[in-house]
């Protein structure tokens, strides 16, 4: 072996060009050559000198000979070289899927008579093929000879794989690098549950298919060797398809057979998910179940804290065929008490099913006819608040004027579970009003929560099965501000009849979330306030007129609200 000094790549003793990097790591045989010629040279020189000086009488002879032997040597080496040129020198089929094929061209461009030839001289030539494609006669005594290799990757696993080819002529050898990635084939569709697994020999039946890979377009249901007309199969979601049973094939007749779903990717395998087992009337005893859905939070608890126990009612809908019946736990982490039995024909047993506690789980009962299934879910409810702040400013005083009542909404977020709860003030001074402390489930309840007028601030907590929420109560009344508590009387302009000087101020309401009622004084009460309205919506601002009498040099004028009084000096 020898190693490229480029890539320092380790490749067998007989190869001039890298099939990793492409740099040569011999020299050519024309340098060899070279050489050769010139050692030739030299020596028929040299032997013609000692032929003249030792044996004069033959120097005609010797120079004769010596000549007549260069020009052979000559004819030999300085004939047109024997070349081999392999175009590419890496092969990278990329990514290829199991099961699959791919060609790459591989070009010789040598002598006609050069006889050229590959062989694999690393890795495993089980995967790959070499065969010639074409051969174009080119001047110059060249020809062009194209391969196809190809990589197969039937027998593969997925992961990388790579080889040399070694291609030799007269003109040398040179070596190919392979590459390939194989990667495993996109997932086709799978069959988990065929609901119901049972139908009339005659079709007819509308069966639910659930699983994976179910693909919207391009997809066929056959149920046994029979394809469902396209019309008959509904693809609801890439996990459900909804399709009517065609008539069973004779020789299906009261079988079960496998249900298959057919996309471009592939067809689904066989299993004991996708039976479905046709008969013939009368038809066998069918199961009912009640209920369909159970919300196991409202399932009692085990003596030890670990289960939730809940109850099914299955029914034989025949009134002359016994039933027996299996179940089984689709997590496999419930139990089903007792695990199987047998039902009188019309009759009912009730079963308990015990899950383990803030777990869900689906349990299918299956019978002679069909199957079904309760799928259970641990929902607890969930407890909401409406509004979570509160400025205790707008809530009305209470008659003897000591706290503010303020009201929140509770909602009971669950549609089928009751929601008890309770309520705890931070400060311990607030006290919480409401007709019960249990919602119903789905509805609301008006909550009043009485705040003494000393706190400035003060949150209430709720507390439900599985959450709580609070309620935050800030006492922010809105504060008025004005733009100028001074104002030059000279600078206000005149009224039309020369009588009022009539100055503006603007005043702001300081809270962002309440109006603010205002009025105003004058300190003179000659001076009149004119406003579009006394009440300045949350955030704020309205622009006033204060109109001044002439004969006034002073006035001042009070905006009282409802926290404080801004003046302003005229």
């Amino acid at each position: 072996m020898q190693t490229c000094k480029n890539c320092q790549s380790i490749i067998p003793d007989d190869i001039r060009s890298c099939p990793y990097c492409g740099s040569p790591v011999q020299n050519d045989d024309n340098d060899a050559r070279k050489r050769l010629l010139l050692r030739l040279r030299a020596s028929t020189l040299a032997s013609s000198l000692v032929a003249t000086v030792s044996a004069g009488a033959f120097v005609t002879y010797i120079i004769a000979s010596t000549l007549i032997l260069g020009y052979a040597l000559l004819g030999v080496f300085l004939r047109p070289p024997v070349i081999l040129i392999v175009t590419p020198l890496t092969l990278d089929f990329g990514k290829v899927e199991i099961g699959h094929q791919a060609v790459q061209p591989v070009m010789l461009k040598t002598n006609r008579d050069s006889q050229p030839a590959w062989k694999i001289v690393s890795g495993n030539p089980l995967w790959l093929s070499i065969s010639l494609s074409n051969e174009t006669k080119e001047p110059g005594n060249l020809s062009e000879v194209d391969y196809k290799v190809m990589a197969n990757t039937t027998a593969l696993t997925a992961g990388p794989y790579s080889a040399v080819i070694n291609f030799t002529s007269n003109g040398g050898n040179t070596s190919v690098g392979v590459k390939l990635y194989v990667v495993a084939a996109p997932k086709g569709p799978e069959i988990l549950g065929v609901n119901p697994s049972s139908g009339l020999n005659d079709g007819g039946t509308t069966v639910v298919i659930t699983g994976t890979g179910f693909a919207a377009a391009a997809t066929t249901v056959s149920f046994g060797t029979v394809q469902v007309a396209a019309s008959d199969v509904t693809v609801n979601s890439d996990t459900q398809i909804t399709v009517i049973s065609p008539p069973a094939n004779s020789s299906d007749l009261n079988s079960t057979i496998d249900v298959s779903v057919r996309t471009p990717i592939g067809t689904s395998a066989i299993g004991p998910a996708d039976h479905f087992a046709y008969y013939a009337l009368p038809s066998p005893p069918m199961l009912g179940i009640s209920p369909t859905y159970i919300d196991t939070y409202t399932c009692p608890l085990s003596t030890d804290q670990t289960l939730r126990r809940c109850s099914v009612t299955l029914t034989n809908q025949s009134s002359s065929v016994d039933l027996p019946w299996s179940a089984t736990s689709n997590s496999g982490q419930s139990s089903i008490v007792p695990p199987s039995q047998t039902i009188a024909a019309g009759s009912t047993e009730m079963v308990e099913i015990d899950v383990p506690d803030r777990t869900s789980d689906t349990i299918t009962f299956t019978g002679p006819g069909n199957s079904v299934t309760v799928m259970l879910t641990y929902s607890p409810p969930q407890l909401g608040i409406d509004p979570t702040n509160i400025n205790t400013y707008t809530c009305p005083l209470s008659t003897d004027q000591t706290f503010r009542r303020c009201n929140v909404t509770l909602t009971n977020q669950s549609s089928s579970v009751d929601l008890p709860w309770s309520a705890i003030s931070n400060s311990g001074q607030s006290s919480i009003v409401a007709p019960s402390q249990t919602i119903a489930a789905g509805s609301t309840e008006m909550v009043e929560i009485d705040v003494p007028v000393k706190l400035s601030s003060e949150s209430v907590t709720f507390t439900g099965p599985v959450n709580n929420v609070t309620v935050t109560l800030m006492y922010s009344p809105p504060v008025l501000t004005v733009s100028s508590t001074i104002i030059v009387l000279s600078q206000c302009p005149l009224s039309t009849d020369q009588t009022l000087r009539r100055c503006s101020v603007t005043l702001t309401n300081q809270s962002s979330s309440v109006d603010l009622p205002w009025s105003a004084t004058s300190d003179s009460g000659q001076s009149s306030i004119v406003a579009p309205s006394q009440t300045i919506a949350a955030g704020g601002t309205e622009s006033v007129e204060i109109d001044v009498p002439v004969k006034l040099s002073f006035e001042s004028v009070t905006f009282t609200g409802p926290v404080n009084n801004v003046t302003v000096i005229l």
